[in-house]
């Protein structure tokens, strides 16, 4: 009878212990944090045009967090006083649109990423192994392409009339540094395609 009661536990325990093994539901760890994100709200919004805003700010966050990831790279990589010296100021003022994004969010109740996505990531870390001389151009091109795209979100931001208020008014107001970066780094491109 001992035998069978302890034979009968093991059987449960091992069962119990390969069901929860091979459990295939999605953990959230995994996914990726603008996706959290996403999905987060879309569950909270209902109205389409709180979605958009919501999408939008998401989208803005995580276009911040690579460029200060691609930023914080040039300052590792770079032997360029400039592109070091201009990723400096990248850094401090994308941390800083991060920092008005998610105070803006959370007037809102707008989830945001906590970090960039993961195709970002691997955009990083294709920086990462690039050697000094191609980084440089590829850096520059990089980050005039992701600056025009940033302009051109929060341009439809302040020009469209669904968008909140508060963020339109954000965006109008950060427009003129973002163009401020472009100009550098369109600069810092011409220089290189000379090389």
């Amino acid at each position: 009878m001992k035998t069978t009661t302890v034979c009968v536990a093991l059987l449960l325990l091992g069962g119990t212990m390969l069901y929860t093994s091979c459990d295939s539901t999605p953990k959230e760890e995994n996914k990726d944090s603008k996706e959290v994100a996403e999905d987060a709200n879309k569950q909270k919004f209902t109205e389409d045009s709180t979605k958009k805003n919501a999408e939008l700010l998401v989208d803005i966050t995580a276009a911040n967090y690579h460029e200060v990831a691609l930023a914080s790279v040039a300052k590792e990589k770079s032997t360029d006083k400039n592109i070091r010296t201009l990723a400096d100021s990248l850094i401090s003022d994308h941390k800083r649109v991060i920092s008005d994004l998610q105070s803006l969010a959370a007037g809102k109740s707008v989830t945001l990423p906590a970090a960039e996505t993961e195709d970002a990531m691997k955009d990083t870390e294709k920086f990462k192994a690039k050697n000094n001389t191609e980084f440089n151009k590829d850096w520059t091109d990089e980050l005039v392409s992701l600056h025009k795209k940033s302009i051109s979100k929060f341009e439809d931001a302040v020009n469209n009339n669904d968008v909140n208020s508060d963020f339109k008014a954000w965006a109008g107001v950060t427009l003129p540094k973002l163009r401020h970066h472009l100009d550098m780094l369109e600069a810092l491109q011409a220089s290189y395609a000379k090389k």
